[in-house]
């Protein structure tokens, strides 16, 4: 049984000094026996290269721990010859996270080699792969970790005379690692894109630890720097998120000025990465920081918002108290209404405080009043406010703003009966019932019917003796031939509607796999045949005749049914003959 990494390498038949440059390891009892099962599926002893290794991770990826990725990639690297920058800048998968996983495996593996060997170039090298083909940073914080003294002044040296974009965050988590980022950030000046770029990178690291400091470097050393000149998405997507960091948990104006800046001016910038920033925090945000917020979501076209609705949700939950109200009917006009939502929760938690603003908000017709009313109907439905809460005189403005905004016929029937019950003013209750009887009553008159016949209210007498005269009549002017359609426009109908399923029917058998494995043939019935013929004058005549019997009938031998080339040459000979019905 292979119980540790130095037993894996003798049986691979390594020398003891190859075996000693590299860290043991103790398998669980679990990779032991995944190890012996490789080496006998695979025949691992006799062959192994980067496509068997590629063929392994596709095949058994999720069942390899750490340790045998690590202990297989050791012997890779012995067996073959291979670099470990060469087998990092494989690509194992078509998956990223794959790939990225696997190479957080190299990074493990080099870091368990006692004598790991790397040049400035070999650091470029990794960090141009990196760079390119992660898109991870903590890569960037792993790979810190190997380089030591002498490297890591070789690589700040070079990086002084000549920055390089691709190095920016190995130096900023080397320096971090030594506690020498802020004072390095503070010495270091220039006007170069590559300069500003690395101290917005290196600030975004510094932001969470000490505020102040960072503040101050965006002040002097960033916010006179950054013009249109600069319009790069790396630059400017960091910059956002560093200004965004700052504001979140502050009220700044200047920082807020800047964001709108850098929205209107800039286009190379991605709103998605902004949102799951303030997602990501999880806690409270400035009036500031919801008012650059809300100028990016105003800014995300329709398909972003509906993949970001949770995110955008949550970030409206976590704006201020004293705040919340100014922002969370754009925001909920923008990604709807949810009652699942968080935000939605914290109004049904304060509810006697929103409820009144919402009510006053419809009933005024101010801006966002549809998104208001749309609230105030999921919380009708919730039975958590009632028609009690609404005052009286804007009994009517309420029902017509339900009945023309929300296209939800149950809902503007229950509350129109709703309000017309709680009224006690004989003028409100009036108007109410003139509104019902007319506007109501024509969209929804069998559903308003039935709910005022089920109430059998005193108070809904009237109107229910009302409708049921309305009814009577309705019923009459069905037997009425005046109010019948004319026989000419009900062929029209039937003609338009038997044209429409044709249609639909074509369509539905195109899309339809099953249809292509079916024999299908068309019948032609009727009791007449009618010949048309249009003269040299263009004007059309035709001849109707008609018959006394059609009659057409074959047999088909169960036999014939799974051969349908015999079964059509034999139809052919038993009918003989085309009936056609022109």
């Amino acid at each position: 049984m292979i119980e540790n990494r130095v037993d894996f390498l003798k049986l691979m038949s390594f020398s003891d000094e190859t075996i000693n440059k590299y860290k043991n390891i103790i398998f669980s009892e679990e990779d032991s026996k995944k190890l012996e099962e490789l080496i006998n599926n695979y025949d691992l002893k006799k062959q192994f290269d980067i496509k068997l290794l590629k063929r392994i991770c596709e095949t058994e990826y999720f069942s390899l721990s750490s340790d045998i990725m690590t202990t297989l990639i050791i012997y890779l690297v012995e067996r073959t010859g291979y670099s470990f920058f060469t087998i990092f800048s494989e690509e194992i998968s078509v998956d990223q996270f794959n790939n990225n996983e696997f190479k957080k495996q190299v990074f493990l593996t080099m870091d368990q080699t006692d004598l790991l060997s790397l040049s400035l170039q070999d650091v470029f090298q990794y960090c141009l792969v990196i760079f390119e083909k992660t898109n991870d940073i903590l890569f960037y914080q792993r790979f810190s970790k190997l380089i030591d003294g002498e490297l890591f002044a070789e690589i700040i040296n070079d990086f002084l005379s000549e920055p390089k974009k691709e190095m920016n965050h190995l130096v900023i988590f080397c320096l971090q690692n030594k506690d020498r980022l802020k004072t390095f950030v503070k010495n270091y000046h220039g006007e170069s894109f590559e300069v500003v770029l690395f101290l917005v990178q290196a600030c975004l690291e510094l932001a969470s630890i000490d505020r102040e400091f960072t503040y101050k470097v965006v002040n002097e050393k960033i916010i006179t720097k950054i013009d249109n000149n600069w319009d790069e998405i790396i630059l400017v997507n960091n910059y956002l998120r560093l200004l965004f960091t700052l504001l979140l948990d502050q009220n700044d104006e200047n920082l807020l000025e800047e964001i709108n800046r850098m929205i209107t001016e800039f286009k190379s910038w991605d709103p998605k990465s902004i949102i799951y920033l303030a997602f990501g925090k999880k806690k409270r945000i400035s009036k500031d920081g919801a008012e650059g917020l809300c100028s990016i979501i105003f800014t995300l076209p329709e398909e972003q918002i509906k993949g970001l609705k949770h995110e955008i949700d949550y970030i409206c939950y976590c704006v201020e108290d004293s705040h919340f109200m100014r922002f969370y009917l754009p925001i909920l006009s923008v990604i709807g209404v949810d009652e699942k939502g968080k935000t939605f929760s914290r109004i049904e938690d304060n509810l006697k405080m929103y409820s009144s603003a919402l009510i006053k908000i419809v009933c005024k017709v101010e801006n966002y009043f549809t998104t208001a009313l749309n609230i105030l109907k999921i919380l009708y439905e919730k039975e958590e406010i009632h028609t009690s809460d609404f005052e009286e005189k804007y009994f009517l403005k309420f029902l017509k703003s339900c009945h023309n905004f929300i296209p939800d016929a149950n809902f503007v029937c229950n509350i129109s009966i709703d309000l017309y019950l709680a009224s006690s003013d004989s003028s409100v209750k009036g108007v109410l019932y003139k509104y019902i009887e007319s506007s109501i009553c024509d969209n929804y008159f069998y559903l308003l019917q039935n709910k005022v016949a089920e109430l059998n209210s005193s108070s809904l007498r009237k109107l229910d003796t009302e409708l049921k005269s309305r009814k009577e009549i309705y019923e009459k002017s069905w037997s009425n031939p005046d109010l019948q359609p004319s026989e000419k426009n009900m062929d029209i109908y039937y003609e338009a509607k038997s044209e429409f399923n044709r249609k639909l029917n074509e369509e539905a058998e195109k899309e339809s796999v099953l249809s292509q494995l079916i024999q299908k043939q068309t019948i032609l019935y009727g009791n007449k045949i009618q010949y048309k013929q249009f003269d040299e004058e263009g004007n059309l005549h035709s001849q109707v005749n008609k018959m006394k019997e059609v009659s057409q009938s074959t047999y088909i031998p169960i036999r014939f049914i799974n051969d349908p080339l015999f079964f059509q040459l034999e139809r052919q000979l038993v009918i003989g003959v085309n009936l056609y019905d022109d």
